[in-house]
């Protein structure tokens, strides 16, 4: 305990003389290093000290000197220039006349727009950044990068403003780079989903006096980094378009205005030249469209003449007839924090480390890098009256707290009249710590820890602190928004998409899906945000607008969010494409999930220098043109262009499987009954075939054969050049890397014959090709269907007597009809009997052949055919044809072989075939 003690004292006593020299230093550098070596000694302090209040004091202490590090190294060292003073002949003028109200608003704007001349704006002609990798020493310039927007959401017509990243950084070990004055936090490369590195700027700058109450606007930030792509023409007009919803212009976003924009100049006030629409509901509620001024108190040291950029009070959202809690959620936290950037963590997954979370999340909220809003899933109404919480609902992270028993979170319901949580909570003196909010915020989040005690009128309220472990149990998802400085490189890409309103559930098909390329030099975590944009509504009715979950506003504002009706999900794909167009998304290295909401967010983690296609994807869309845009983060470089059209000539027709051509699979006796196209290739090179049916129930295939271009009948592996693979529904994809020019076949089938629908056949090449339909079997033919063929176990060949009486061209086919038996115990063979058939003229060794199957070779195929073969009544006079079916040998046993025989001729009536007799 001696021991104990005496190092508690050295903590202190080092932890005092830090602080004395943090106030002594000469440079930035030092001062930011007594003040983390300051806040490292309190932290160890804190934890070996027994007494509570001596912990409360050095608690308290700690906090005092973190917030101090977080002053040293987000502002500049040294004081801002004083204004600049006004030429005597202008004092003379303005004392000439008397001031207006407007005149003294806009000569507030013009000394604001003068000072913000000497306070750092991040503009530099080079950024430096230190690599985790190297040395203290060795920096890496990179061009420069405008200052970030301070928006939180994202406009989707414009950059977005508040850049989710996929998962939380790490704050632990921070390091200064003294030669180089590069502030640079470390992280735990070995965590799942930690960013390679975080850089925060500094000057190197004399430190000027800093106190708690520093203007936001005076505070040093990080940059948020810009896209270095150049946008087309087309892109221009996509925003533009974008850029008016419902008679509102929102212009596209391109840089941060200046001060002086804001500056009066002796004009009036500026008035929107048309007010947002509203539901019956929420003008029912309406009072008034009104200024800050006139809303927010100014406190006793406002003045009237100046515009109100802050609140002394804490300002209050609450939901009412609002369309999506999240929206409201969101601005609640964004008021707690005012700069954050979106991500969902499922808490529910087995993979979810608390201690690790809280960590990150903890830190990060510490330095202002994160927004936190928690969502609960779908809950019976049982649970909801037990618990206190709203099933499928957002709620507002206001404040952290963790004591040295337990971590707490301070949640706000943002619904005007909503339940308050029922469960477990902490006690005053487990909160009597400092919580993670910065001292310009403490004045609003102290008014939130007040609402959090229950009284008489709400003995339940909707703020309330909960425990990290009841937050685990009892909501399924934690949305975290990141700041958007977080990362060094970004791109950005904008696009229509004209969807057909058809769901894409279960169809792998994405020939007409935005896709694109992208590129990562190095092995660095990326981040793909999917914005889509607002759109304007046919009318003044919400009901027809899509700019949030669903479009409409509720007819009761406590009405369960389960029961909105999404308009429509949209998700992001990774695929092993090398940049270039695909037809299917058969291979997938990582996807998003399905969301309704106009943003989607996927983390992927790249291999160095390697390139992949990246794919857009929606289900129950409606049918409309829609735009978007799609933005890359990463601390590596990366590109992001439009996918390479591999095929850039495409064929399409469009046909149907019926009763007649519906031959189903290999397998069947029908299969070459079914669709077949003649494609022509001209020159060598690769040819992709797509497959595609409206009909969800029909199993496809598509196949490319040698068969030169004409109707096949028998099908071998090796005349097999390409094909889908197994049968799936609503599309299939079949690609021959390397063709030959000739005469190819294309055989489109079905799982099962007989199965009637719709197909659409496309053929993609890089040269010009020819598609047409080969005309099904018998067409334009006389058919003439003989009485099926029996082959009894003891019979080998039958014979039909045949008259020819026309000039004609004979096809002959031949199917494999069943095999049965007449004994119950009989079992049918697998194989059919080797079987051939023919024409013969005469008998005995004199007779000849006129037609033959196979050229007179037995086989066991399903279908045997013969091509068409003019016979001449004149050389074959009398009646001494044959028509002769015979097999090898029988299957063995009581087993009888059944097969269908017709004859096609291309004039009417030209033979006479009789019956079948047993020839023995």
């Amino acid at each position: 305990m001696a021991d104990q003690a005496a190092q508690l004292e050295a903590l202190k006593a080092a932890a005092s003389n830090n602080e004395s020299q943090v106030r002594t230093a000469a440079t930035k550098d030092e001062a930011l290093k007594q003040a983390l070596a300051a806040a490292e000694n309190l932290m160890k302090a804190v934890k070996l000290t027994t007494d509570p209040s001596e912990r409360k004091q050095l608690n308290n202490r700690f906090n005092a000197m973190a917030d101090v590090a977080r002053r040293v190294k987000s502002n500049e060292w040294t004081p801002p220039k004083p204004l600049v003073a006004k030429r005597p002949q202008q004092q003379e003028q303005v004392a000439a006349r008397p001031k207006s109200k407007a005149d003294g608003i806009g000569e507030w704007a013009t000394d604001v727009a003068q000072s913000f001349n000497h306070i750092p704006d991040g503009s530099h002609s080079q950024s430096t950044y230190t690599t985790p990798n190297a040395s203290s020493k060795t920096r890496v310039a990179t061009p420069s990068i405008p200052p970030p927007t301070k928006s939180l959401t994202t406009s989707p017509s414009h950059h977005p403003t508040a850049i989710p990243a996929q998962e939380n950084p790490n704050y632990e070990n921070l390091r200064v780079d003294h030669s180089g004055g590069v502030y640079q936090p470390q992280f735990d490369l070995a965590a799942r989903h930690d960013l390679k590195f975080r850089s925060r700027e500094v000057m190197q700058k004399e430190p000027p006096p800093t106190s708690p109450k520093t203007s936001v606007s005076h505070v040093r930030k990080l940059r948020e980094p810009t896209s270095s792509r150049m946008r087309t023409t087309k892109e221009e007009i996509i925003l533009l378009k974008a850029s008016l919803v419902n008679g509102v212009k929102c212009p596209p976003w391109d840089k941060i205005p200046s001060a002086n924009e804001f500056a009066l100049n002796g004009t009036e006030f500026f008035i929107e030249p048309r007010d947002l629409t509203l539901s019956p509901q929420q003008q029912h509620h309406f009072k008034a469209w009104t200024r800050a001024k006139d809303v927010v108190s100014r406190g006793s040291s406002g003045s009237d003449d100046t515009p109100v950029m802050s609140s002394p009070r804490p300002i209050d959202l609450v939901q009412d007839a609002a369309t999506d809690c999240s929206v409201v959620a969101s601005l609640c936290a964004g008021i707690a924090r005012t700069e954050r950037g979106y991500d969902q963590v499922r808490l529910q997954e087995i993979d979810i480390v608390p201690d690790q979370l809280w960590t990150r999340l903890h830190q990060a909220f510490a330095f202002g890098d994160v927004l936190a809003t928690l969502g609960t899933g779908q809950m019976s109404t049982r649970q909801e009256r037990e618990l206190g919480l709203e099933g499928q609902h957002s709620y507002v992270v206001l404040d952290l707290k963790e004591t040295n028993h337990d971590r707490f979170l301070l949640v706000k319901n943002p619904w005007v009249e909503g339940r308050g949580w029922l469960g477990p909570r902490p006690t005053l003196e487990e909160l009597c710590a400092d919580s993670t909010i910065s001292d310009s915020s403490k004045d609003g989040i102290a008014t939130y820890h007040r609402d959090t005690i229950p009284t008489e009128d709400r003995p339940n309220p909707t703020t309330f602190w909960i425990g990290l472990e009841q937050v685990l149990r009892h909501f399924e998802s934690l949305y975290l928004n990141w700041n958007p400085g977080l990362f060094r490189y970004r791109q950005d890409i904008h696009f229509e998409w004209t969807v057909d309103g058809s769901s894409e559930e279960e169809n792998i098909c994405i020939v007409t899906h935005p896709q694109f390329l992208f590129h990562s030099n190095d092995a660095s975590p990326v981040w793909f945000l999917l914005s889509r944009h607002f759109r304007a509504t046919s009318g003044d009715s919400k009901e027809e607008s899509d700019a949030f979950n669903d479009g409409s506003i509720r007819q009761n504002t406590l009405i369960d969010t389960s029961d909105d009706i999404p308009k429509g999900f949209m998700s992001i794909f990774v695929c092993p494409g090398n940049g270039s167009r695909l037809h299917i998304k058969d291979t997938c290295l990582e996807r998003s999930d399905y969301v309704t909401t106009p943003q989607c967010l996927l983390r992927w983690d790249p291999e160095a220098n390697s390139t992949y296609t990246v794919v857009i994807d929606q289900d129950e869309l409606p049918a409309s043109a829609y735009t978007f845009s799609l933005f890359a983060f990463s601390n590596s470089r990366i590109e992001l262009e439009p996918a390479i059209l591999r095929y850039p000539l495409q064929r399409s027709v469009t046909g149907e499987w019926t009763k007649q051509t519906a031959g189903g699979g290999t397998g069947s006796s029908q299969y070459f009954q079914n669709p077949q196209y003649a494609v022509e290739v001209k020159e060598r090179g690769p040819l992709a075939i797509l497959l595609t049916s409206t009909n969800r129930k029909n199993a496809l295939h598509v196949k490319l054969t040698l068969g030169h271009g004409k109707r096949i009948y028998r099908l071998n592996s090796r005349d097999v050049l390409a094909d889908s693979g197994d049968h799936r529904v609503r599309c299939v994809f079949a690609e021959a890397k390397d063709l030959e020019p000739g005469m190819y076949t294309i055989v489109c089938s079905l799982f099962e014959a007989g199965q009637i629908g719709d197909y659409s056949l496309r053929v993609d090449s890089t040269y010009e090709i020819a598609l047409e339909q080969i005309p099904r079997d018998g067409a334009g033919l006389m058919l003439n269907r003989l009485a099926p063929v029996c082959f009894r176990p003891e019979v080998n060949e039958v014979v039909a007597p045949m008259a020819i009486r026309r000039l004609a061209a004979y096809t002959i086919v031949v199917r494999f009809l069943k095999a049965t038996t007449s004994r119950s115990t009989g079992v049918l063979p697998t194989t059919r009997s080797p079987l051939r058939f023919s024409v013969e003229y005469g008998r005995g060794p004199e007779r000849q052949f006129l037609i033959t199957s196979e050229r007179g070779q037995y086989s066991d195929a399903v279908i045997l055919r013969t091509e068409a073969i003019n016979i001449d009544p004149e050389l074959y006079p009398g009646a001494n044809l044959s028509l002769v079916m015979d097999r090898l040998s029988g299957p063995g046993g009581p087993v009888e072989e059944w097969y269908e025989v017709e004859v096609y001729t291309d004039v009417p009536n030209a033979c006479d075939i009789g019956v079948w007799r047993d020839r023995r």
